[in-house]
């Protein structure tokens, strides 16, 4: 997971010049000039988004649902981001001709830049200072994989760090499925990387195969370069090509057209349980069940998209780790590379930017102390070696540090004997909980509804002008209608058993007591959040944070005497001196969690598991068997919990992902991260479990 970043020279005249590449970034004479020029105005932006645009108030509600509501461009090398930011600034500049349309920007990038180096560059336009500022805020410089920046509500960024082929090939496999029919469709494409001569991986026939097979029909592609090569990789891929001016000194450049984008060739798979229908139409409005973490995060991923929100959450429901005065925020590590690393560590990533940089209610929640973890609470069955992590994670992750170094980091000496080692999260930190979830719920578009306890799930169908579209109604335990809408997602914890479509799911309920205590004068110098056999928090108005007993398969609410006793006594060893905590606890709480077999949460559209049983029955008797007939799914029903003890840092990208597929994007994870929280995986494995079980008879 780790990358390496640009190395760059600076020249007399200031500007950044590549030593791997020995190329220029952007041209000495008229960058901004350029950029427009060979990218924006050859792509004719401003008049495709209007074509693109939707006048809702003309035209009928089921044609809006037609209609996609975004624009999606894609860029072969980030670079300086200059590109991206004029793109951004005409976005703004237009969008009164646009109503209703979103920016969804990818960009692909190898070595990307150092955030100094970066930050030196944009200073150069200082007119683009109110763009580069937001970009800066949530600018990462390491890690492979997508890094999803939320810029404002009508404007995303992803940045893909590696290999160019690799990361497209990922995004072709995320969506050329046929009976999918979700996949990526790009608008626009800048090919904007070094010279050909410098690097030929950028520019090679089987990468402009991936850009037509990404394609909308329509897309135009627009590059600087007319070199034989690109020419002939861009027809080979079935682009018409024209031959524009050149900007300045440049001669020509090139403009391509896909007139007939190629049709994605079905794909026999192993595991056609994980193949989804094809999609609804995007929802107008959506309910969402539970107001914690992962109903706050989800409500506010959809309203973002321009989607009327519910959020639905019982006033005696039972009380969720999301409420909690404080939670850590920190990474989950892996030993070794994987999909699921990559997934825990992108999010975590994103609710640190989510967290830092926003402004408001929300920003005000964050608390960046940075978190200190013993090596024996990160994986006590297993412990994580120093020189594994220091292979796949970069420092601003995690880095491992000994006893006197963690000391310094805390503020006051921790109980690690001589020799032993543990990790620091820089970019840790911790949150008010309950504040958070508020905060999230604040969006004009979300409509909170408390006291609302739902007892059933009905699905009904709705009538529109063309089509009948699939829908759902909350109903109480008398039967009455709560609220409808077309499209439902669970995230209400544990509660999901609760519910016919979802009650075979195998959850486990935690149950974890925190306890409140004053903070001292000793204690007051603690700076950062401590994870050893209890989690202590610095002082928040005056009070301490111990977190927490673990109980599985326990559902009891009402505190004890015992628990807190025995969370003070180990809160305790977490420093050198006993005495630094009170021994008085003020308070206590008592919290639930969900958690799922294999720690990993639930997330996507939630499966029809007697027809899936049915379906396929008979891996229970063979676990090779293959199938031609795709999983079964509830059209409009979709569930987004189980983050155990990691909500923090899962239940915001998930919620992203989830939002990205109702809403027909590319979600920033690929398919096999979907195929690994898809809630069907506990049905699959059991089948082939009882072919196992059979064999060993």
């Amino acid at each position: 997971m780790l990358i390496d970043n640009a190395r760059l020279d600076w020249l007399e005249n200031g500007l950044p010049y590549s030593s791997q590449f020995d190329d220029v970034y952007f041209s000495r004479a008229d960058a901004r000039g350029e950029s427009r020029h060979v990218f924006l105005e050859a792509n004719c932006l401003r008049e495709r988004w209007r074509a693109s645009s939707i006048n809702k108030s003309s035209i009928n509600k089921s044609a809006i649902n037609k209609v996609r509501p975004q624009y999606v461009i894609g860029e072969l090398g980030f670079g300086c981001g200059l590109n991206f930011l004029q793109t951004w600034r005409l976005w703004q500049q237009t969008r009164a001709e646009h109503p209703g349309l979103r920016l969804h920007y990818l960009a692909l990038e190898k070595y990307p830049l150092r955030h100094a180096d970066l930050t030196r560059i944009l200073a150069l336009w200082p007119d683009l200072e109110d763009l580069a500022a937001p970009l800066l805020a949530q600018y990462p410089e390491h890690s492979a994989g997508c890094h999803r920046l939320q810029l404002a509500d009508d404007v995303t960024l992803d940045l893909y760090y590696g290999d160019a082929e690799a990361r497209l090939a990922e995004l072709v496999t995320a969506g050329q499925r046929e009976r999918l029919k979700i996949r990526l469709k790009i608008d626009t494409w800048y090919a904007d990387g070094f010279s050909p001569r410098q690097n030929p991986e950028l520019w090679s026939a089987p990468l402009f195969q991936h850009l037509a097979r990404l394609s909308a029909t329509g897309a135009t592609l627009s590059t600087y370069s007319v070199a034989r090569p690109v020419r002939d990789g861009l027809r080979a891929a079935g682009f018409t090509l024209e031959r524009l001016p050149g900007f300045a000194n440049k001669r020509e450049m090139l403009r391509a057209t896909l007139c007939q984008p190629a049709a994605a060739a079905p794909v026999a798979s192993a595991t056609p349980w994980f193949i989804l229908p094809a999609p609804a139409p995007v929802p107008r409005r959506a309910l969402v069940v539970g107001a914690g973490l992962a109903g706050a995060s989800q409500a506010l991923s959809l309203a973002r998209r321009g989607i009327d929100v519910t959020v639905v959450a019982a006033a005696d429901a039972p009380p969720a780790a999301s409420a909690n005065r404080q939670l850590a925020l920190r990474c989950r590590l892996f030993a070794r590379a994987s999909e699921l690393a990559g997934f825990y560590l992108h999010s975590f990533l994103y609710s640190r930017r989510l967290l830092a940089a926003a402004a408001g209610d929300i920003g005000a929640c964050w608390h960046a102390t940075g978190v200190l973890q013993f090596a024996d609470a990160v994986n006590k069955r297993r412990p994580l070696e120093p020189e594994a992590l220091a292979g796949h994670y970069a420092e601003a992750v995690v880095t491992a540090a000994d006893a006197a170094a963690l000391s310094r980091h805390a503020g006051l000496g921790l109980g690690l004997g001589l020799g032993q080692e543990g990790l620091h999260f820089p970019l840790g930190g911790w949150v008010e909980g309950e504040r958070l979830c508020a905060a999230l719920l604040a969006h004009p578009r979300i409509r909170l509804q408390r006291g609302a306890a739902v007892a059933e799930l009905q699905s009904h169908m709705k009538s529109h002008t063309e089509s009948h579209a699939p829908g759902w109604r909350l109903l109480d335990s008398h039967g009455t209608v709560l609220a409808e809408a077309e499209a439902v997602i669970l995230a209400n914890g544990a509660g999901v058993n609760a519910f016919t479509p979802t009650g075979t799911l195998p959850l486990e309920t935690v149950r974890g007591q925190t306890t409140l205590i004053p903070e001292t004068p000793a204690s007051a110098a603690l700076a950062t959040v401590v994870c050893g056999e209890r989690t202590v928090f610095p002082a928040h108005e005056g009070v301490h944070t111990l977190a927490a007993s673990y109980h599985r398969h326990d559902a009891r609410t009402a505190a004890t005497a015992d628990e807190d006793r025995d969370n003070l006594e180990r809160a305790r060893r977490v420093f050198a001196a006993p005495q630094v905590l009170s021994a008085q606890p003020t308070g206590n709480w008592v919290a639930l969690r969900a958690n799922t077999p294999d720690r990993n949460p639930l997330l996507g559209q939630v499966p029809d598991f007697p027809a899936m049983a049915q379906r396929y029955r008979t891996l229970a008797r063979d676990a090779t068997t293959t199938f031609a007939e795709p999983g079964v799914y509830l059209p409009g029903l979709y569930i987004n919990a189980a983050h155990g003890s990691n909500g923090l840092a899962t239940a915001p990208f998930a919620s992203e992902i989830l939002a990205s597929l109702l809403c027909h994007e590319q979600p920033p994870v690929s398919q096999s991260v979907l195929d690994l929280l898809n809630p069907v995986r506990f049905l699959i494995r059991e089948l082939k479990r009882q072919q196992s079980a059979d064999e060993s008879v």
